[in-house]
């Protein structure tokens, strides 16, 4: 009786124990798994769902696994991290909700379990189809009522059962990250629209400021040459009066002087009336180099560029260019261009042609350019290598404009429309305007001597 009761005590001590050191081991295991969420909060949704997948089937010794997002907007669930597969490798990349058990599993909020699957014959519509697993676990992220994320995982055999508790009250902590980590893109989103509009709105404040000082300047000139008008009908009733009183000798020098006060006067008027026609011209180039401002600016934001000076040496490379070669700018610049071609593309004949169109005939290449990345793969940049020339008509500098197509090479319509019209608009037309420019400023030097000439010969007589 003794010994039986000394045994239960055993057995009930041992009990409490394992259920002591499960408590230890689901609070520690919980306690490093949020210590990880934290650490990877502020990466982008990919490299967070990688993370995640790759420590849950490790911790659940998972042969394969899947992390999957859940736009609540599109109701459109979609493959964002894998453990063991590659993404373009699986069968379904994207769910509606409802559709399949990943879709069900969004729906139902509940979590599904596959079990004795057979052998090389399983067949389950997920990204997971055709696995050699006999037990298949799909749980849903779930964090205020609300379906933020899927998990599925593959294994040979079904996990303990402290695991799946373990994946349940994990999912709950993943499920909370992913709600925050959701919610800071579409933050980041509206911010970056409002700041689009804020720039917007402080371009049409600048626009408008610069109106108003072309008005007041011209209100100005206006008052000033009224003043001067009537300083000069003043002057001519003076010298009125004094005419009168004088023999015709000094009546014929009136004649004369009011002959030639009259011309003066039609000159003013030419005078102001080219000055005009000068301040039209410089508010068009104004608003010439401001269009070009915003679209260099437009091109910065949406084309990767490539400068090279005629030397074939790169000088700069704007940030689209230099994520895409996975380089600094300090690392490529003043290194020959072929620094990012291989040896394939610069023996090649398509390379020789490229560059005798923009070094001996000055003409612009449009077509599909291979690159090489700091980590030894390739991309390419779709767009226009134009030689750019200075005022004189030489070339000083060779551009590259152009759009990402690595993987699809699509045409960017955008692209396209943008870069021919860097290429004919406003180089012709700034070359336009100078030279009208420079025709009014002759004309004005001209009035003036003659005006000169004219006082001149009026106070020597």
């Amino acid at each position: 009786m003794l010994k039986n009761t000394t045994n239960e005590k055993i057995e009930v001590s041992e009990i409490q124990k394992q259920e002591l050191e499960y408590r230890l081991w689901l609070d520690s295991t919980l306690t490093q798994f949020d210590d990880l969420l934290r650490l990877n909060f502020n990466r982008d949704l990919e490299d967070f769902s990688d993370v995640v997948i790759f420590h849950i089937a490790k911790l659940l010794n998972a042969v394969k696994a899947s992390f999957f997002t859940v736009d609540n907007d599109r109701q459109i669930i979609t493959v964002s991290g894998a453990y063991g597969v590659l993404l373009k490798n699986m069968s379904h990349q994207t769910f509606e909700v409802g559709e399949g058990p990943v879709g069900q599993v969004v729906k139902s909020k509940e979590m599904l379990y596959f079990e004795d699957l057979p052998m090389y014959n399983s067949v389950v519509t997920t990204s997971l189809a055709c696995l050699n697993s006999t037990f298949l676990i799909i749980t849903p992220l779930i964090f205020n009522d609300v379906v933020y994320g899927v998990i599925e995982t593959a294994h040979l055999k079904r996990p303990e059962q402290k695991y799946l508790g373990l994946l349940e009250r994990l999912s709950k902590n993943i499920a909370s990250m992913l709600q925050s980590i959701q919610a800071n893109q579409k933050t980041k989103s509206l911010l970056q629209e409002a700041q689009l509009q804020a720039e917007m709105l402080r371009s049409q404040e600048e626009e408008m400021r610069q109106n108003m000082e072309e008005l007041t300047a011209t209100q100005e000139e206006m008052e000033r040459k009224q003043k001067e008008l009537e300083r000069a009908n003043k002057k001519m009733k003076q010298n009125e009066a004094v005419l009168k009183k004088a023999f015709a000798r000094m009546r014929e020098q009136e004649i004369t002087m009011r002959e030639a006060l009259d011309k003066a006067k039609e000159m003013e008027v030419e005078t102001q009336s080219t000055m005009e026609e000068m301040r039209t011209v410089q508010a068009v180039m104004k608003q010439n180099e401001y269009e070009l401002a915003v679209q260099v600016k437009a091109i910065n934001n949406n084309l990767a560029t490539l400068a090279l000076n005629l030397d074939k040496q790169i000088v700069d490379a704007n940030p689209i260019f230099l994520k895409l070669s996975g380089y600094e700018l300090k690392d490529i610049k003043n290194k020959p261009y072929e620094y990012l071609l291989n040896h394939t593309t610069t023996n090649s004949k398509e390379y020789q042609r490229l560059w005798k169109h923009l070094m001996l005939e000055a003409t612009s290449e449009r077509g599909q350019f291979k690159f090489k990345c700091n980590q030894g793969k390739h991309f390419w940049i779709k767009g226009s290598f134009t030689p750019v020339k200075s005022p004189t008509g030489e070339v000083i500098r060779l551009m590259l404009y152009g759009v990402n197509v690595t993987g699809q090479k699509l045409q960017d319509k955008l692209a396209q429309k943008t870069i021919q019209s860097l290429e004919t608009s406003h180089h012709s037309e700034i070359q336009s305007h100078k030279k009208k420019v420079q025709k009014y400023e002759q004309i004005i030097q001209k009035l003036q001597q003659q005006l000169k000439n004219k006082s001149e010969n009026s106070n020597d007589e």
